[in-house]
């Protein structure tokens, strides 16, 4: 179970969205493996349901509609995941060249159906 450990009061948010930050002691290739890869499930759909949690359980403390869960690891990199991205991405995501993302954001873009780094404009996996 998710919860949210430091909370505002609720209905006191300070914006139109919110962010969950993870930081992790791993790439983020490494903890989804190791993290979720165990389960016996489909990684894709346990790591969406997970995403799925921190977003429910962070919901009660703010009045803005919407925001993101941000996982950043040691090598720098941010995968972003808002609550439109769908089940085939996170699969898609989880196949991604990390080599190539280190360093860098990775974000869903609806539009073209692929993950990209806003901040390196010619990176589209």
């Amino acid at each position: 179970m998710v919860r949210a450990v430091w909370e505002k009061p609720p209905h006191t948010g300070n914006g139109a969205f919110w962010m969950t930050l993870v930081l992790l002691g791993v790439s983020f290739k490494a903890f989804v493996d190791g993290f979720f890869g165990k389960l016996g499930e489909d990684t894709a759909v346990a790591l969406r349901e997970f995403v799925d949690e921190l977003r429910e359980a962070r919901r009660s403390s703010t009045q803005a509609d919407d925001g993101w869960v941000e996982f950043d690891d040691p090598d720098d990199t941010s995968v972003m995941l808002t609550s439109s991205v769908p089940v085939e991405a996170y699969r898609a995501l989880l196949e991604l060249d990390w080599s190539d993302a280190r360093g860098g954001m990775v974000m869903w873009d609806e539009e073209s159906g692929r993950w990209f780094d806003p901040n390196r404009p010619d990176w589209r996996p």
